[in-house]
């Protein structure tokens, strides 16, 4: 039998969304790579995303709409579940709102057997239990920058509320990778159900002939423009070069979009958002790709980055789990430098850059861009990974 998958997240620009973020290109890319292994699969698009229907590549979009009887509905839920409203935030209760809103909006569009939500902060997960919905469902967790990024402890603590009740509602668990699920549990979430990790994948077809690309002497940053990402620490860093010929290339948007647009650096360049193809174009002609977050659910630009041979400084947390993952060997160090906020700083950036930016120029370069853009390729491709989440949509549809 094949299961009808419901991939329930946020979808990438090129489909006519406004959000570009890394979740989005995942939703969509394992959307196409589980169509390539001929399963049923529709998206119901969430966040910045207006249109009704769209069918791309096979694969059927719906977005939100307008429907009196899903109108009905919410209203019915909100009165009839009026204690669990009273104990949970305002701005929780209006996302929960939204999200019985949208599934009885969505249950009327489309046939599923599995729901696969990404993220749960959208409190999707709950609304399909108080809509009475009992379709298995899966929950992917991308990070806890919900959490993290709060500042409040009253706030905190509401998260966590929230984000554990979530998972009182769904089948089986994923992070995408250890480093998540561990800071889950460092947080205080708890969940019951069974639990994986399943790394995120990288489109292959996007990075045909990329790789081949001349490489130019600059340095590129690519994430959103927050104080999380360390783009002012790699600002900073970068100023105090003394290599006067490299320049820094920024692509990305976010709170501080004004401030870097104001850096007055002639050889610091703000691209803005790009299409994915053309980011990972420009990372494959740049000297390293230079990411110093502070916090990194994953890190998907960085392993784009090593697939077509462009090394990386990157989270510490993460850049260890892909060493590991991958069995990479010491003469590869070079190729995936950590960084750690809380014991690096500028000079010391400054220092892992000048490091870097000299891995294109050995004479085993490209020997080594042959064994490292093959293990990522044959290891974390989206054909590779999705069969983790085959497996799983069928144990859970036999189970």
């Amino acid at each position: 039998m094949r299961e009808k998958i419901l991939l329930i997240g946020p979808i990438p620009t090129e489909l006519g969304s406004n959000d570009s973020g890394g979740v989005a290109i995942v939703v969509w890319n394992l959307a196409k790579s589980l169509m390539r292994r001929n399963k049923n699969v529709s998206i119901a698009a969430t966040g910045r995303y207006f249109k009704g229907y769209q069918k791309r590549e096979g694969i059927e979009i719906y977005g939100i709409g307008i429907s009196i009887r899903a109108l009905f509905v919410t209203i019915w839920n909100l009165l009839a579940n009026l204690p669990v409203f009273k104990r949970i935030s305002i701005k929780q209760g209006i996302k929960l709102l939204y999200s019985i809103y949208f599934l009885s909006y969505i249950r009327k569009k489309v046939d599923y057997d599995i729901i696969h939500v990404h993220h749960v902060i959208n409190e999707i997960p709950r609304a399909a239990k108080l809509l009475g919905i009992r379709t298995k469902i899966v929950a992917t967790i991308h990070s806890y920058h919900s959490i993290i990024m709060e500042e409040s402890k009253q706030k905190i603590d509401q998260e966590k509320l929230m984000i554990n009740a979530q998972m009182d509602c769904i089948d089986h668990l994923t992070h995408v990778s250890k480093s998540v699920r561990r800071q889950g549990r460092d947080l205080g979430i708890k969940w019951s159900c069974k639990d994986d990790v399943i790394y995120n994948g990288i489109e292959l077809d996007k990075l045909k002939n990329i790789s081949r690309t001349k490489n130019e002497n600059f340095i590129c940053f690519v994430g959103s423009l927050i104080n999380r990402k360390g783009i002012f620490e790699l600002i900073n860093s970068f100023s105090l070069l003394d290599k006067s010929s490299l320049d820094l290339k920024i692509i990305g948007d976010g709170e501080f979009k004004k401030e870097v647009e104001n850096v007055k650096n002639s050889q610091i360049q703000y691209h803005g958002i790009l299409r994915n193809k053309e980011v990972i174009d420009l990372i494959g002609k740049s000297r390293a790709l230079v990411v110093p977050s502070k916090s990194e659910s994953f890190g998907l630009v960085y392993l784009e980055a090593l697939s077509v041979g462009t090394p990386v400084i990157g989270y510490a947390a993460v850049l260890k789990e892909f060493k590991e993952y991958l069995d990479l060997d010491n003469k590869l160090n070079d190729w995936l430098i950590e960084y750690d906020y809380k014991e690096h700083d500028c000079n010391e950036l400054k220092e892992k850059i000048r490091t870097v930016i000299k891995v294109k120029d050995k004479t085993n370069y490209k020997h080594q861009k042959e064994v490292i853009t093959n293990l990522v390729r044959n290891n974390l491709s989206w054909d590779v990974v999705s069969n983790e989440y085959v497996k799983l949509y069928k144990g859970l549809s036999s189970g």
